[in-house]
C-alpha cells in the first residue's frame, strides 16, 4: 500500500501538475499513512516548480461520515450478513438501520468535500474509506449497484471535477491490477 500511494502521488505530479495539493484524511492511521505516501510521491517527481503540500485531518471522512448513524446498528448489520446486498438496498431505497437518510447524507458529503476546495489549493485529495466512496458514487449515480468486482479497492476513488462556475461532474477512478490507471 505504501508503494502504491507513492506511485499515485507521482502520477498526480506527472498528469495534473498542480501547484499545490491539500490532502485531507480521516483520523485513522491507514488513511493518514496513505495521504503521507501520496505526498511523498509528489516529491519524487521533478516539476517546473515545487508543489506545496498540506495534510489535514477531516473527521467527516471517517467515523463522523454524513452517511453514518449508530455504530452499534452498523455493526449489527455486518454481523447479520448480506451487507453488500443491504447497502444496495440503502442506495436504492434511501433508508437503512445504522445509516442516515441517503439523499440528505450524499448532499452533506458533497457540501463538505466542496468546502475543502475553498482553501485555494489547486487539487484536493480526500483520503477516506471504501464505504464512503461507494456511498458517494451511488448517491451521485455513477454506480447504481455494487458487487464484489466493482466495490472500491485501495486507492479507488470517487472523482468530482469542479468547474470554475462550481458545476460538478462525477466519475470513478479505479486502480486496476496494481497499475495506476484512471478509468472514468
Amino acid at each position: 500500500g505504501w508503494r502504491m500511494a507513492r506511485q499515485f502521488g507521482a502520477m498526480l505530479a506527472n498528469t495534473v501538475q498542480p501547484e499545490s495539493v491539500a490532502f485531507h484524511a480521516s483520523g485513522t492511521f491507514r488513511t493518514l499513512q496513505t495521504a503521507c505516501g501520496m505526498a511523498m510521491g509528489l516529491d519524487a517527481v521533478e516539476t517546473a516548480q515545487p508543489i506545496s503540500k498540506k495534510i489535514r485531518i477531516s473527521e467527516f471522512l471517517g467515523s463522523d461520515s454524513p452517511f453514518f448513524g449508530s455504530l452499534e446498528e452498523r455493526m449489527e448489520l455486518i454481523a447479520e450478513g448480506r451487507y453488500l446486498e443491504r447497502l444496495n438496498g440503502y442506495f436504492r431505497d434511501g433508508k437503512m438501520r445504522g445509516y442516515r437518510p441517503f439523499r440528505m447524507a450524499t448532499g452533506e458529503m458533497e457540501a463538505r468535500l466542496k468546502a475543502l476546495h475553498r482553501s485555494g489549493d489547486n487539487l484536493v485529495v480526500a483520503v477516506t474509506h471504501d464505504i464512503n466512496v461507494a456511498c458517494f458514487l451511488a448517491g451521485r449515480g455513477v454506480v447504481t449497484r455494487f458487487e464484489e468486482y466493482n466495490w472500491p479497492g485501495y486507492l479507488d476513488a470517487a472523482v468530482a471535477f469542479i468547474s470554475h462556475n462550481r458545476q460538478a461532474r462525477y466519475g470513478y477512478m479505479r486502480t486496476m491490477e496494481n497499475r495506476m490507471r484512471i478509468d472514468l
